[in-house]
């Protein structure tokens, strides 16, 4: 049995449940459906709150086996057919100084699809996960129950994009040895990356995340960059990502800032954010506004792109190299298979140090004290 991937207002019935996700490509908002056709609440929409919706419908297909050799070809493959994911833009609302690389669906995100409609969990994780959450956010449950897995960039991607910087007239030459990932939840999307370097270190807030990173081998460092938190040493890497942190971290400013201190001069810093902008924190069980928001205030992709840039990246003396837009998805759940955002990934050079003077834009009091209930996911 295989899934038909759909998208784009097509109702879908999987296990008992309908989802139905309507709304403009680009926007995270989706709206979740039951069977009746009632509106779920936000409780019962989950990870709809936060990511697109790829539903399934269950097909037969006997020409497919396991170990029968295929070419890959996406456009006749029942499972993939329907998979619509965005890598291009309209270039001519980017920003003058913005060099613009389309990638494009690969053998690797095949396969990381494939993989997150196999194994997606059931409704015994689905409940567990919903019991915790009156105890722990949800970036700390889906460490502990190892859900939701992530992905963003294949290692051919990431290598085809660090090419494409390096052809860029700023860039240098000299060799790319070492990484610090920041924000590396349990590694998924940071597995991809590390390939691509000899030395990687990976940073976390959550202790679950933490161990989950050691398992995978990674040399895991516990502590908030943001509040001030040091690496042993005051090392610096030639690399630096940041990757889909800015919109889930209380003071995305001072994280950036803090970010830019450990990659040397000439050195590349690697930036994933999800557009549009739509920033909350976790609190425990609960989300609120976070204390800090970044200069971004485009809902459409390219601008909100171009101001993220100029706003709050060339400041911190960071020259955008490259700029790329790919999915950031994630696996499934008994609510539906596959959810999808949109994001930038921007590749800078890093020149010399700058002060880090940043004045934040104001956050209301009453939308900082405002908690509302929330099952989002942010996770890697």
């Amino acid at each position: 049995m295989l899934l038909v991937v759909e998208l784009e207002g097509l109702r879908a019935h999987d296990g008992g449940q309908s989802v139905f996700a309507i709304g403009q490509r680009g926007h995270s908002k989706v709206h979740c459906f039951s069977p009746s056709g009632d509106l779920c609440s936000e409780h019962e929409s989950g990870r709809a709150q936060r990511f697109r919706q790829h539903r399934t419908n269950t097909v037969e297909d006997h020409s497919m086996k396991e170990n029968s050799a295929r070419p890959w070809a996406p456009e006749l493959d029942p499972v993939l057919s329907g998979l619509r994911l965005e890598y291009s833009v309209d270039r001519a609302q980017l920003a003058n100084q913005l060099r613009f690389h389309e990638l494009a669906f690969d053998a690797g995100t095949e396969a990381y699809v494939r993989h997150a409609l196999r194994k997606r969990h059931g409704r015994f994780l689905a409940w567990l996960h919903g019991l915790l959450q009156g105890f722990l956010s949800d970036f700390d449950i889906n460490g502990l129950l190892g859900l939701y897995p992530m992905h963003v960039l294949s290692e051919a991607q990431w290598r085809e994009l660090f090419q494409a910087a390096l052809k860029a007239p700023a860039a240098e030459t000299a060799p790319l040895r070492s990484l610090l990932d920041i924000g590396a939840g349990r590694g998924d999307v940071t597995s991809e990356l590390a390939r691509c370097f000899q030395e990687v270190t990976a940073t976390e807030t959550s202790k679950a995340m933490v161990s989950r990173l050691a398992k995978r081998g990674f040399r895991a460092v516990h502590g908030d960059l943001a509040e001030g938190a040091l690496l042993a040493g005051g090392e610096k890497f030639d690399a630096v990502s940041l990757l889909n942190v800015l919109d889930r971290c209380d003071r995305p400013l001072s994280l950036l800032g803090a970010a830019r201190s450990f990659v040397r001069e000439g050195g590349l810093f690697i930036v994933a954010l999800v557009l549009p902008y739509d920033p909350f924190v976790y609190d425990g069980g609960r989300s609120r506004a976070p204390r800090e928001r970044l200069p971004i205030h485009a809902k459409g992709f390219e601008r909100a792109a171009s101001e993220f840039v100029q706003n709050a990246l060339l400041p911190l003396g960071l020259e955008p190299l490259v700029l790329s837009r790919v999915p950031y998805l994630s696996g499934g759940d008994p609510e539906a298979p596959l959810y999808e955002l949109d994001d930038v990934i921007v590749i800078c050079r890093a020149g010399p140090d700058v002060p880090l003077l940043r004045v934040p834009d104001p956050v209301p009091e009453a939308l900082r004290s405002s908690a509302k209930e929330s099952s989002a996911l942010q996770q890697r």
